[in-house]
């Protein structure tokens, strides 16, 4: 408990812990000052870390605020505002005068900056972040346990850390590492946006921030403009330009979002460290989006691949995971060209003919000539749990009128366009000849990417 009778975190005990290992009052106040801003996860770090100071941020991330320029933990200390890196202590409170200036000034930050936590919200939260950071500066296989990502091992997870080496080498290194692992995160790892274009339920959005500029009569003022992420050595986009609406760029944003909506626990989000890893120790030079789309795609095609042998899905109905839905949806939405496609979070198994036909519907239907095929993946779709029980026991010919519900999954858009042609279209062959097609494609991915099955 703290002074305020309040339940401490534990991130607030690691913080606290690492900081006591750093010799000096200007190495903590460094820790502090990365680890707080690191710590507000709906705000781009180029901005939580240096709020309304524009030539601060120039001098740590460039002159188009895009990189991180300070590669030694040192480096942070004679950047820290609150430590002097002269003689190891922290700065002293400004003056009076200093903190009217200071206030006066405020005006020159604009809205954009000020709001931009309202604008995006992380995908993870910063327990789960710092332990991401973990396995990427602990350089160790990336195994694919729950527990490496339980938050609630937080505090036993960084004793390990710190007592495998010097408490304060290892302190620093982390701090290091978590700033340039942020800028990663904040470049690489989609978020969700929210403008008054996109409404309530926002959009997925794959950004980084540049610098901009405000023109008024009486200044130049410099704002944070949000562009595609791809390339990410470019400084001269301006928001909504080329980069954001490039094919790759849009490829990438949907196969995070299909990653996204599959592993909805954040201790199953292991892609995330898969791609800060790789980003972590790949120069910029080498950071393309060809080679961070082949990372996303091979794990994808990684976890489905087992799932088949000799070119036939080996799992029926409700066994079949949702990464072969989801990443089935992303290959036809690529391949239809859809790349603004929306992925929602759907876990409930749509049966397109249903599981459990009335007679009525037998009667006026027809019933499969061959039952088996009902629970084929040719007759299956995810949606969510409220839209499937809309479709309860109707008749395909029926749902495939229900335009919003099939709109979910690319899937399901083309088995209703076949189920419109007639009432009795969606049968046993339909549903086998969808089947064999969507198996095909699948394993295509599989020998693209020379899985071993």
């Amino acid at each position: 408990m703290n002074t305020r009778g309040e339940q401490l975190q534990q991130q607030d005990i690691v913080k606290a812990r690492m900081m006591s290992a750093l010799a000096s009052d200007a190495a903590r106040a460094t820790f502090a000052w990365i680890w707080d801003a690191c710590a507000e996860m709906d705000t781009y770090i180029q901005i939580a870390l240096t709020p309304g100071d524009t030539r601060l941020r120039a001098e740590l991330f460039g002159p188009s605020w895009q990189s991180l320029h300070a590669d030694t933990f040192d480096g942070l200390t004679a950047c820290c505002p609150s430590a002097n890196s002269e003689n190891g202590t922290v700065a002293q409170s400004p003056s009076l005068q200093a903190a009217i200036m200071n206030y006066a000034s405020a005006d020159q930050v604009e809205g954009d900056e000020s709001f931009a936590g309202e604008r995006f919200s992380s995908i993870i939260q910063f327990p789960v972040f710092l332990l991401h950071v973990l396995r990427v500066v602990e350089g160790k296989s990336l195994d694919e346990t729950e527990s490496v990502l339980d938050d609630k091992r937080l505090i036993s997870r960084f004793t390990e850390y710190l007592s495998s080496g010097a408490p304060a080498v290892r302190a620093e290194q982390f701090a290091l590492a978590l700033l340039k692992c942020r800028v990663l995160f904040d470049s690489l790892i989609l978020k969700r946006e929210f403008t008054m274009a996109t409404g309530d339920d926002g959009v997925w959005s794959l950004k980084r921030v540049v610098k901009g500029e405000n023109r008024s009569r009486r200044s130049v003022t410099f704002i944070p403009r949000y562009v595609g992420s791809f390339p990410l050595d470019r400084g001269d986009a301006i928001e909504g330009e080329a980069s954001d609406d490039s094919e790759i760029s849009k490829r990438i944003r949907l196969i995070e979002a299909a990653l996204r909506v599959t592993y909805t626990s954040p201790r199953t989000m292991h892609w995330i460290t898969q791609l800060l890893d790789f980003a972590f120790r790949t120069p910029s030079t080498e950071l393309t989006p060809d080679a961070v789309l082949n990372l996303l795609e091979k794990y994808a095609v990684g976890k489905l691949a087992p799932l088949f042998r000799a070119g036939e899905l080996d799992a029926n109905g409700f066994k079949i995971p949702r990464i072969v839905f989801t990443y089935l949806d992303y290959l036809l939405a690529v391949k239809s060209r859809d790349l603004d496609f929306q992925f929602t979070f759907r876990n409930s198994v749509e049966h397109f003919y249903p599981q459990s036909p009335d007679s009525e519907l037998i009667r006026a239907y027809g019933a499969l000539d061959e039952p088996a095929t009902r629970d084929l993946f040719g007759n299956l779709a995810l949606l969510t749990v409220r839209d499937n029980s809309k479709f309860t026991n109707l008749p395909p010919y029926v749902k495939s009128d229900s335009e919003r519900i099939v709109e979910q999954s690319p899937k399901l858009r083309q088995m209703a366009a076949v189920a419109k042609q007639s009432p009795i279209a969606w049968g046993s062959d339909a549903i086998r000849e969808h089947h064999d097609s969507m198996v095909d494609i699948l394993w295509s991915e599989i020998r693209h990417h020379a899985i071993a099955v």
